[in-house]
């Protein structure tokens, strides 16, 4: 997973354990949920940021063709156009559960 471009959407508690795991093998690991910054934990924020973490809360990014992989949380709907759009783009799109194994 070393500098695979990946974008984790969903930051519950199986996404967050996601982001730590690519992490640590080196990826280049986004973040991507609906809710705004405000609504997350000030020091899980600072763990993301001072791990070189880009975060999309609130939003999604506009250059979907930036990452390789799409880690998908459960109950995440893969037919979500900016989802479709990285695919159709050739990142590969799976879910959590898949990245564990």
């Amino acid at each position: 997973m070393k500098d695979t471009k990946v974008l984790i959407i969903g930051m519950g508690r199986s996404g967050r354990a996601a982001a730590g795991a690519l992490i640590e093998e080196g990826a280049e690991v986004s973040i991507q949920d609906s809710k705004k910054a405000a609504d997350f934990e000030p020091e899980f924020l600072e763990e993301m940021r001072a791990a070189g973490v880009k975060e999309y809360l609130g939003c999604v990014p506009e250059d979907m063709s930036a990452y390789d992989m799409l880690v998908l949380s459960p109950g995440v709907p893969p037919r979500l156009d900016f989802i479709q759009d990285a695919k159709a783009s050739g990142a590969e799109v799976i879910g959590e559960l898949e990245l564990e194994s």
